[in-house]
């Protein structure tokens, strides 16, 4: 059916009408003007397809987000005791480190973590979540080599062991 496929205005084009824009009569059909001789032309309205877009979660604000950031901080200074115990060094892989504890907990879902240093003496992290943009919480333990500072408010972490955030 390829005449389903056209629309209004290249049917009257199609069929020699007039190159004006066709008026409506009502909701259901619309008329194109004829050139002079040429009878009016009545043709039925086509519906337009209709796009759904998904609905993306939006940035709230309500710096929920930076709350599972700092908690998630907290659970790596447990996560990294733990690492050091057995291998007498911090480490900058997440991922090795992560207990299963906290893999599981799902309030701790899009929050993105990372080392920024470790050595034998200490380690520094920073934390973010999408929920939060330009935001973020920092923390350290042990020897700050490298000092944390949040992105937003450039806050800095002064207390060895305690997330400082953003708000």
């Amino acid at each position: 059916m390829i005449i389903a496929s056209i629309t209004a205005t290249a049917l009257t084009t199609l069929l020699g009408l007039s190159p004006h824009m066709p008026t409506r009569t009502s909701a259901s059909t619309m008329v194109a003007s004829a050139p002079l001789g040429l009878p009016r032309v009545s043709l039925p309205r086509l519906p337009h397809p209709s796009l759904r877009l998904p609905r993306l979660r939006r940035p709230d604000g309500s710096g929920a987000g930076l709350d599972h950031a700092g908690l998630r901080l907290k659970a790596m200074v447990r996560d990294q005791e733990a690492w050091y115990s057995d291998h007498r060094r911090y480490s900058k892989d997440v991922n090795a480190v992560q207990s299963a504890a906290t893999r599981a907990d799902a309030s701790f879902e899009g929050v993105q973590l990372q080392v920024l240093f470790a050595d034998r003496r200490g380690w520094t992290a920073m934390a973010s979540h999408p929920d939060a943009p330009g935001k973020s919480c920092v923390i350290f333990v042990g020897y700050r080599t490298l000092v944390p500072r949040t992105r937003g408010s450039a806050l800095e972490a002064t207390t060895e062991g305690l997330p400082v955030c953003d708000h």
